[in-house]
């Protein structure tokens, strides 16, 4: 039964097409697939809950990215990926010494989240907005069962949303690792929704808004402040 609030998500076309699928068609990964050294260029991506797919020193270009939650989806080695959809991530998203860009046409038009089954992984990393620095992207990690973030750059987030979660980079809970990474020309540097958690934060640089915003959250240490040039250092809303 369908309602008006109902979304349907239908890929057609190629499936399980290799490492050539048509340009602009529907790439459906349903087994173990590696691409290296290649130039892929698709509307939708849908890596299946029996999909594996790893990407090595690739320069995709994908619309709607669907990582379901069995799903594993891997980029090595200098991989380049440019996004003109959204990324929604379920399963398994390793992103390692690759680039990761969105190429929305308007402010806040596309980004990533990663639901509360995801793992994810990134390592050595490049992360930010595409051709338009004005149009910055959203970048969502809710209480994933895994986050790794290190060594990683991370700009352009966030706009003047009225949806908090998309106002920076939004965690609902701290990384099990989060070290050696920048934070830099955010709306918000950092939006931490969670409790009860002692935290170690890079310098965020930069932010249009507030270097750190606190929504919903309590009992939390910081160790290693260090905001600079932000309309605010701290924002507290709606805190315990």
């Amino acid at each position: 039964n369908l309602t008006n609030s109902t979304v349907l998500n239908i890929y057609l076309g190629t499936a399980e097409s290799g490492c050539h699928p048509d340009v602009g068609s529907d790439w459906i990964i349903n087994s173990t697939l590696q691409c290296n050294d290649t130039v892929i260029s698709v509307g939708t991506l849908y890596v299946n809950t029996t999909g594996n797919l790893f990407l090595n020193k690739v320069n995709l270009t994908s619309g709607l990215t669907t990582i379901t939650a069995t799903g594993n989806f891997t980029a090595l080695n200098s991989t380049n990926i440019t996004m003109t959809g959204d990324a929604f991530v379920y399963g398994r998203y390793n992103l390692t010494n690759s680039i990761l860009r969105f190429n929305g046409s308007q402010n806040g038009q596309l980004g990533f989240e990663a639901n509360n089954s995801a793992s994810i992984y990134i390592s050595g990393a490049n992360i930010s907005e595409g051709d338009n620095a004005s149009n910055n992207y959203y970048f969502i990690l809710k209480s994933a069962s895994a986050i790794y973030i290190d060594n990683t750059t991370l700009t352009g987030i966030g706009s003047n949303d009225p949806n908090i979660n998309q106002t920076g980079l939004y965690l609902g809970r701290w990384p099990d690792s989060f070290s050696g990474n920048k934070i830099a020309n955010n709306y918000n540097g950092l939006v931490l929704r969670f409790s009860t958690a002692t935290i170690s934060l890079p310098p965020i640089v930069n932010s249009s808004n507030a270097g750190l915003f606190f929504y919903n959250a309590s009992n939390i240490a910081i160790s290693n402040l260090n905001i600079t040039n932000a309309s605010y250092g701290i924002i507290f809303y709606n805190n315990s």
